[in-house]
Parts: C-alpha cells; structure tokens; sequence
C-alpha cells in the first residue's frame, strides 16, 4: 500500500506528466503540496489528518508494543483520510 496526494495542476498539458517536462532548477518542495488547497483549506480537515497520522507512525515506530497495546481493541489509531479512491489498473513497464 502507498500512502499518495494528487495535486492538481492546471499548468499541466493534456498529455499528462513525462519525465521530458521534468525542470531541476524548480525543486519540488514539501511546503508546497502541504500548503496545496486540497489539502491546506480551513474546511479541510486532511491537512491535520496528515499531520496526526504522520506523528502517530513515528511514535509507533519507538514505542511499538505501547502504542499497540493502548490501541488494540480500538479503532481510533490515527490514520490520513481517504478523499478519493483510484481505480486499481496494472502499470505498464517497459
């Protein structure tokens, strides 16, 4: 399972993203697809969503057995909300 964000970028030709597009002088950085409105809004509640989850994995990964046993019979584990589900198609390779 991978955990994704799809920003959507009007800037984006039709044919999609290609490698050939790719610019090394714009670096892509994490505060702009934090502070990308899918995700940052005021009525969103994704941004916080990710924020708890984000900290609740790293404090599992130093305290395993404590963070399992307090949540073992529950279902109130952080986790990122889901906005919208993906169809599952085969990548192709080549």
């Amino acid at each position: 399972m991978t955990t994704a964000a799809i920003i959507l970028c009007p800037r984006l030709p039709l044919s999609g993203l290609c490698q050939s597009i790719h610019n090394l002088i714009i670096p892509l950085r994490l505060k702009d697809i934090l502070t990308a409105p899918s995700i940052f809004s005021k009525d969103s509640r994704i941004g916080l969503s990710i924020t708890r989850s984000l900290i609740s994995d790293v404090i599992k990964r130093l305290y395993t057995a404590s963070v399992d046993f307090i949540f073992r019979d529950s279902n109130y584990y952080p986790k990122i909300l889901n906005i919208y589900y993906l169809n599952i198609n085969q990548t192709k390779f080549w």
